[in-house]
């Protein structure tokens, strides 16, 4: 971008990629997938700012534009308006189930990526293997509805 091309200034919103509701925060949203549909990803760490962007300036309220973009919650990936699909396959590609948590031992690391690289299985009846099945069954839906969409449109 040269000195005389203006960026853009846009609004994060940061939608559950689960049940697609809207937040105007991150913690809000992290704290919704964790309560809510048991999806625990750890924040950003406090106090480290947005990493400047070549396109776009980042407003920290809504009212001083309309441009809104999806953020996600956990890093700094963000997405066009409206665009879940790339969200959702972010989130679950950046930032598998169970998240990063340094008390975990790496057996518990090498156990997630093994589930993050492969479809879930539904041979043991655990908690954890329906969410991840749940999410599994989402981005299969997702990619669906991305062919149906341009078959029929």
């Amino acid at each position: 971008m040269t000195d005389n091309q203006k960026k853009q200034a846009v609004f994060l919103v940061y939608p559950c990629f689960l049940c697609t509701v809207h937040f105007d925060n991150e913690d809000t949203n992290l704290a919704h997938m964790n309560d809510t549909h048991g999806y625990y990803i750890p924040s950003r760490t406090v106090g480290v700012p947005r990493p400047l962007d070549e396109n776009f300036s980042f407003e920290n309220h809504s009212t001083n534009t309309n441009q809104r973009r999806y953020g996600c919650a956990a890093c700094w990936f963000h997405c066009e308006m409206g665009n879940m699909r790339a969200l959702r396959l972010h989130t679950i590609n950046a930032h598998p189930y169970g998240g990063h948590d340094d008390s975990a031992s790496d057996n518990d690391n090498d156990q997630a990526a093994v589930a993050k690289n492969s479809p879930p299985s539904t041979v043991q009846n655990s908690e954890q293997q329906k969410k991840e099945l749940l999410i599994h069954i989402l981005a299969e839906l997702d990619n669906l509805h991305q062919f149906f969409k341009g078959i029929m449109y």
